[in-house]
């Protein structure tokens, strides 16, 4: 019998969530045996604090790190490639990323970059990344995105106008740690922006074509904590 539909649920990344969970990043960073790492985050989130005891965590478990706070918004193609020089010139091994969908993507691509090499235009489309990405440790500080679990990047293209999305279970975090105490710090104009960004993934999942009783599962539920958080 020839199946009319398969479907297949997989999230490669390992997802730990609870209060203070930041700041175990030392343990999954050893379980990779990292030694030299890009800590990847925007000036914004350095400057509120969030990056400083991800710094100390770091320092305390004797790793040689370096901070990449050049991420903008909607990160293109150049600022992808300035982050991967970063990390080869330090000899990084591992990335840890701090923030929203830019940092985090900033640092799954620059990863990709550092074990495929090329350009992000390289890697455009489905399944297009042949070799795991080096690790990535994502910190998020906002809710919406999924940047931290998704084996999606979107990545801006100036010359083409136009953002490019890159698909692929090689060029995703390995680790996700989801800790509602870096979210506390996020101006309320940003927190009501990615909450409806939460709302609108869950409804978008919810009603799709593919969506199947397991998605939904989990869309729903978003949906339910949506509701019970995001107070106007």
């Amino acid at each position: 019998m020839t199946p009319t539909r398969v479907d297949v649920f997989r999230i490669p990344t390992r997802i730990s969530f609870g209060r203070g969970v930041a700041l175990t990043l030392a343990t999954p960073l050893q379980q990779v045996s990292a030694k030299r790492v890009l800590l990847v985050t925007d000036k914004g989130v350095r400057g509120a604090g969030l990056v400083a005891p991800i710094e100390q965590r770091l320092r305390d478990a004797g790793f040689a790190f370096e901070v990449y706070d050049e991420v903008v918004p909607d990160p293109g193609v150049g600022e992808v490639q300035r982050c991967y020089e970063r990390a080869r010139e330090f000899g990084a091994d591992a990335f840890v990323a701090v923030g929203g969908g830019s940092p985090i993507d900033t640092a799954k691509m620059a990863a990709t970059l550092l074990t495929n090499g090329g350009t992000v235009l390289d890697y455009i489309g489905i399944d297009k990344v042949p070799k795991a990405a080096a690790p990535v440790v994502a910190i998020p500080t906002t809710a919406g995105t999924g940047a931290e679990i998704t084996i999606n990047s979107v990545i801006a293209d100036p010359a083409q106008h136009k953002k490019l999305v890159i698909i692929s279970p090689n060029a995703t975090a390995l680790f996700a740690l989801e800790d509602p105490e870096m979210t506390r710090t996020c101006p309320p104009f940003v927190t009501a922006i990615t909450g409806m960004d939460t709302l609108v993934h869950a409804i978008e999942s919810f009603v799709c074509k593919n969506a199947y009783p397991m998605t939904q599962a989990l869309c729903l539920d978003a949906i339910r904590g949506v509701g019970r958080s995001l107070v106007a």
